[in-house]
Protein backbone atom coordinates (compact mmCIF):
# COMPACT_ATOMS: atom_id res chain seq x y z
CA UNK A 1 0.00 0.00 0.00
CA UNK A 2 2.62 2.40 1.03
CA UNK A 3 4.23 2.04 -2.91
CA UNK A 4 0.59 2.61 -4.17
CA UNK A 5 0.33 5.72 -2.25
CA UNK A 6 3.34 7.15 -3.27
CA UNK A 7 2.89 6.77 -7.08
CA UNK A 8 -0.54 8.28 -6.39
CA UNK A 9 1.36 11.35 -5.08
CA UNK A 10 3.66 11.06 -7.67
CA UNK A 11 0.90 11.41 -10.70
CA UNK A 12 -1.40 14.05 -8.49
CA UNK A 13 1.90 15.92 -8.03
CA UNK A 14 3.04 15.98 -11.63
CA UNK A 15 -0.12 15.74 -13.96
CA UNK A 16 -2.71 17.27 -11.13
CA UNK A 17 -5.87 15.53 -9.63
CA UNK A 18 -8.22 14.61 -12.38
CA UNK A 19 -10.63 11.90 -9.92
CA UNK A 20 -10.62 8.47 -9.60
CA UNK A 21 -8.54 7.12 -12.18
CA UNK A 22 -5.33 9.32 -10.59
CA UNK A 23 -6.23 6.95 -7.25
CA UNK A 24 -7.00 3.80 -8.45
CA UNK A 25 -4.43 3.62 -11.38
CA UNK A 26 -1.02 3.05 -8.74
CA UNK A 27 -2.96 0.67 -6.67
CA UNK A 28 -3.92 -1.55 -9.53
CA UNK A 29 -0.77 -1.59 -10.77
CA UNK A 30 0.93 -2.43 -8.00
CA UNK A 31 -1.23 -5.31 -6.60
CA UNK A 32 -0.02 -7.80 -8.40
CA UNK A 33 -1.95 -10.50 -10.51
CA UNK A 34 -0.80 -13.17 -8.32
CA UNK A 35 -2.00 -11.29 -5.13
CA UNK A 36 -5.63 -11.30 -6.35
CA UNK A 37 -5.19 -14.91 -7.32
CA UNK A 38 -4.64 -15.94 -3.50
CA UNK A 39 -7.00 -13.71 -1.75
CA UNK A 40 -9.57 -15.40 -4.16
CA UNK A 41 -8.92 -18.68 -3.40
CA UNK A 42 -9.16 -18.20 0.16
CA UNK A 43 -12.28 -16.16 -0.18
CA UNK A 44 -13.43 -19.49 -1.91
CA UNK A 45 -12.12 -21.77 1.36
CA UNK A 46 -13.27 -18.96 3.66
CA UNK A 47 -17.04 -19.14 2.23
CA UNK A 48 -16.98 -23.20 1.93
CA UNK A 49 -16.28 -23.39 6.13
CA UNK A 50 -18.65 -20.47 6.60
CA UNK A 51 -21.42 -22.70 4.84
CA UNK A 52 -20.17 -25.80 6.61
CA UNK A 53 -20.65 -24.49 9.93
CA UNK A 54 -24.24 -23.32 8.65
CA UNK A 55 -25.40 -26.48 8.10
CA UNK A 56 -24.18 -27.65 11.25
CA UNK A 57 -20.58 -29.11 10.49
CA UNK A 58 -18.80 -26.79 12.48
CA UNK A 59 -15.30 -28.76 12.80
CA UNK A 60 -14.85 -28.27 9.08
CA UNK A 61 -15.99 -24.70 9.37
CA UNK A 62 -13.26 -24.51 11.58
CA UNK A 63 -10.76 -26.42 9.79
CA UNK A 64 -10.90 -24.59 6.65
CA UNK A 65 -11.07 -21.17 8.77
CA UNK A 66 -7.68 -22.29 10.41
CA UNK A 67 -6.15 -23.97 7.45
CA UNK A 68 -6.84 -20.16 6.13
CA UNK A 69 -5.24 -18.76 8.96
CA UNK A 70 -2.10 -20.95 8.64
CA UNK A 71 -1.66 -19.65 4.93
CA UNK A 72 -2.26 -16.10 5.60
CA UNK A 73 0.19 -16.25 8.44
CA UNK A 74 2.92 -17.75 6.10
CA UNK A 75 2.60 -15.52 3.38
CA UNK A 76 2.65 -12.64 6.00
CA UNK A 77 5.91 -14.14 7.52
CA UNK A 78 7.87 -15.39 4.29
CA UNK A 79 6.21 -13.24 1.70
CA UNK A 80 9.07 -11.79 -0.53
CA UNK A 81 7.33 -8.32 -1.01
CA UNK A 82 5.08 -5.88 1.57
CA UNK A 83 2.67 -6.37 -0.79
CA UNK A 84 2.51 -10.33 -0.15
CA UNK A 85 2.90 -9.76 3.40
CA UNK A 86 -0.34 -7.44 3.59
CA UNK A 87 -1.91 -9.66 1.51
CA UNK A 88 -0.99 -12.58 3.94
CA UNK A 89 -2.56 -10.23 7.10
CA UNK A 90 -5.61 -9.50 5.35
CA UNK A 91 -6.26 -13.33 4.49
CA UNK A 92 -5.77 -13.95 8.17
CA UNK A 93 -8.17 -10.99 9.43
CA UNK A 94 -10.69 -12.74 7.05
CA UNK A 95 -10.17 -16.23 8.06
CA UNK A 96 -11.30 -14.52 11.99
CA UNK A 97 -13.61 -12.14 11.07
CA UNK A 98 -16.28 -13.10 8.21
CA UNK A 99 -19.34 -14.70 8.49
CA UNK A 100 -22.50 -15.43 6.70
CA UNK A 101 -23.64 -11.96 6.47
CA UNK A 102 -20.10 -10.31 5.79
CA UNK A 103 -18.28 -12.87 4.14
CA UNK A 104 -14.76 -11.28 3.52
CA UNK A 105 -14.05 -8.67 6.39
CA UNK A 106 -10.83 -7.74 7.29
CA UNK A 107 -8.84 -4.81 8.60
CA UNK A 108 -10.11 -1.36 7.30
CA UNK A 109 -9.64 0.73 9.83
CA UNK A 110 -7.07 2.87 10.96
CA UNK A 111 -6.46 5.70 13.64
CA UNK A 112 -10.68 4.75 14.88
CA UNK A 113 -10.17 2.97 17.87
CA UNK A 114 -13.78 2.26 18.48
CA UNK A 115 -13.56 0.07 15.24
CA UNK A 116 -10.78 -1.25 15.85
CA UNK A 117 -11.93 -2.59 19.24
CA UNK A 118 -14.83 -3.40 17.59
CA UNK A 119 -12.81 -5.49 15.14
CA UNK A 120 -10.39 -7.28 18.06
CA UNK A 121 -13.72 -7.99 19.58
CA UNK A 122 -15.29 -9.73 16.96
CA UNK A 123 -11.66 -12.08 16.97
CA UNK A 124 -11.71 -12.59 20.32
CA UNK A 125 -16.07 -13.69 20.10
CA UNK A 126 -14.56 -16.16 17.05
CA UNK A 127 -11.72 -17.58 19.46
CA UNK A 128 -14.18 -18.28 22.41
CA UNK A 129 -16.25 -20.08 20.08
CA UNK A 130 -13.58 -22.08 18.72
CA UNK A 131 -12.27 -22.85 21.93
CA UNK A 132 -15.79 -25.11 23.04
CA UNK A 133 -16.30 -26.14 19.49
CA UNK A 134 -12.84 -27.30 18.05
CA UNK A 135 -11.06 -26.85 21.02
CA UNK A 136 -7.73 -28.67 19.71
CA UNK A 137 -7.84 -25.81 17.32
CA UNK A 138 -7.84 -23.05 19.44
CA UNK A 139 -3.85 -23.08 20.71
CA UNK A 140 -2.81 -22.32 17.14
CA UNK A 141 -5.34 -18.92 17.20
CA UNK A 142 -4.46 -17.67 20.15
CA UNK A 143 -0.92 -17.70 19.46
CA UNK A 144 -1.33 -16.57 16.03
CA UNK A 145 -3.46 -13.50 17.05
CA UNK A 146 -0.79 -11.24 18.81
CA UNK A 147 1.86 -11.73 16.13
CA UNK A 148 -1.16 -10.87 13.68
CA UNK A 149 -1.72 -7.43 15.51
CA UNK A 150 2.04 -6.81 16.54
CA UNK A 151 2.38 -7.34 12.09
CA UNK A 152 -0.57 -4.59 11.68
CA UNK A 153 0.69 -2.42 14.38
CA UNK A 154 4.18 -1.66 12.43
CA UNK A 155 2.68 -1.73 9.13
CA UNK A 156 -0.39 1.07 9.98
CA UNK A 157 0.48 3.29 7.44
CA UNK A 158 0.52 0.42 4.69
CA UNK A 159 -2.78 -0.29 5.74
CA UNK A 160 -6.00 0.72 3.75
CA UNK A 161 -6.80 3.80 6.08
CA UNK A 162 -9.55 6.43 7.03
CA UNK A 163 -7.63 8.29 4.92
CA UNK A 164 -7.82 6.12 1.98
CA UNK A 165 -11.27 5.86 2.12
CA UNK A 166 -11.91 9.70 2.14
CA UNK A 167 -9.87 10.30 -0.90
CA UNK A 168 -12.24 7.20 -2.77
CA UNK A 169 -14.48 8.79 -1.89
CA UNK A 170 -13.96 12.56 -2.87
CA UNK A 171 -12.61 11.03 -6.38
CA UNK A 172 -16.05 8.85 -6.55
CA UNK A 173 -17.96 12.17 -5.60
CA UNK A 174 -15.95 14.61 -8.37
CA UNK A 175 -16.53 11.60 -10.80
CA UNK A 176 -20.21 11.68 -10.23
CA UNK A 177 -20.72 15.31 -10.13
CA UNK A 178 -18.67 15.63 -13.69
CA UNK A 179 -21.02 12.66 -15.01
CA UNK A 180 -23.87 14.69 -13.92
CA UNK A 181 -22.87 17.83 -15.47
CA UNK A 182 -22.38 15.71 -18.70
CA UNK A 183 -25.62 14.49 -18.57
CA UNK A 184 -26.61 17.92 -18.22
CA UNK A 185 -25.06 19.39 -20.88
CA UNK A 186 -26.15 16.74 -22.93
CA UNK A 187 -29.36 17.33 -22.33
CA UNK A 188 -29.28 21.03 -22.50
CA UNK A 189 -27.58 20.39 -26.21
CA UNK A 190 -30.61 17.58 -27.45
CA UNK A 191 -33.10 20.21 -26.28
CA UNK A 192 -31.01 22.78 -28.46
CA UNK A 193 -31.36 20.68 -31.59
CA UNK A 194 -35.22 19.59 -31.09
CA UNK A 195 -36.06 23.49 -31.00
CA UNK A 196 -33.26 24.25 -33.93
CA UNK A 197 -34.93 21.05 -35.90
CA UNK A 198 -38.66 22.50 -35.19
CA UNK A 199 -37.65 26.46 -35.95
CA UNK A 200 -35.77 25.22 -39.25
CA UNK A 201 -39.26 23.62 -39.79
CA UNK A 202 -41.68 25.96 -39.03
CA UNK A 203 -39.59 28.59 -41.38
CA UNK A 204 -39.55 26.08 -44.20
CA UNK A 205 -43.35 25.52 -43.69
CA UNK A 206 -43.73 29.54 -43.57
CA UNK A 207 -42.02 29.56 -46.72
CA UNK A 208 -44.00 27.15 -48.40
CA UNK A 209 -47.19 28.34 -47.85
CA UNK A 210 -45.64 31.82 -48.87
CA UNK A 211 -45.29 30.10 -51.93
CA UNK A 212 -48.22 28.75 -52.56
CA UNK A 213 -50.01 31.96 -51.64
CA UNK A 214 -47.73 33.72 -54.40
CA UNK A 215 -48.86 30.79 -57.19
CA UNK A 216 -52.84 31.38 -56.45
CA UNK A 217 -52.99 35.09 -57.38
CA UNK A 218 -51.20 33.95 -60.95
CA UNK A 219 -53.44 31.04 -61.32
CA UNK A 220 -56.78 32.99 -60.40
CA UNK A 221 -55.47 35.83 -62.89
CA UNK A 222 -54.74 33.51 -65.77
CA UNK A 223 -58.42 31.95 -65.46
CA UNK A 224 -59.63 35.53 -65.65
CA UNK A 225 -57.75 36.17 -68.36
CA UNK A 226 -58.77 33.24 -70.67
CA UNK A 227 -62.66 34.23 -69.83
CA UNK A 228 -62.04 37.41 -71.15
CA UNK A 229 -60.37 36.39 -74.46
CA UNK A 230 -63.20 34.21 -74.68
Amino acid sequence: MAEAEGGRRLLVAAYGDHGLPMVAMPYYMVLLPHSAQLRQAARHIIWKGIEAGAQGDRLTEHRLRTDVLRFGGRLRRDGDTLIARLVGAHIQFAALRSTIDKPWITATTNGKSNGEAAHHLRDQEYLRRLQREAPQLSGEVDAELPLLYRFQETHREEFPSDEWNRLLGAAKVREVAGLVLASNLMGLLLLWGAAAALCAGLRLGSRQADAVGDRQPSAIASVGLGFSSA
